[in-house]
Formats: C-alpha cells, sequence, structure tokens
C-alpha cells in the first residue's frame, strides 16, 4: 500500500514570528512530539513539523520577511537564521 502525499501547508509570516519570539514556549526548545502549549503559533509549527502527512512550504520571500521582522526585534543575523 502507497502512502499518501504529504499534504502542502503554508503559514503566514506572523505565525512563524510569534512561534520563535513569543515567550519562553518557542518552537525549537519542544521535545518530539511537541506537547500543546500556550503560544498557538509553535504548536501550529510544531505539529506540521513533525507529522508525516503534512509538508511545510515556504517560499524565498517569506523567509526574507521573517528575518526582517527577527532582526526589528532586535534578534542577530545568526539567532534568525537558526
Amino acid at each position: 500500500m502507497r502512502a499518501a502525499p504529504a499534504q502542502p501547508v503554508t503559514f503566514d509570516i506572523n505565525v512563524f514570528v510569534a512561534a520563535v519570539a513569543g515567550g519562553p514556549q518557542a518552537f525549537w526548545s519542544w521535545p518530539s512530539p511537541p506537547p500543546l502549549v500556550s503560544n498557538l503559533s509553535a504548536n501550529c509549527l510544531g505539529i506540521i513539523n513533525d507529522a508525516e502527512e503534512f509538508s511545510l512550504w515556504l517560499s524565498p520571500h517569506v523567509m526574507t520577511n521573517i528575518l526582517k521582522v527577527l532582526a526589528a526585534l532586535n534578534w542577530s543575523r545568526d539567532k534568525a537564521l537558526e
């Protein structure tokens, strides 16, 4: 039996920024599978990142704008790229 192709998913730039800059429960500090926490944006990214049935789609435009917003929040370029 062939597995179904992953469902493409995109998020608004604000979801990415809120997931990493939205407080102490940031996206990258989570174990796998991610628990649900009060940071709803981080919940969304954690679920999509770990799920086999979804595939996160990003464009250079989205990535560039995420970096711009994080820079405006005084993030270093290295931290934002991570």
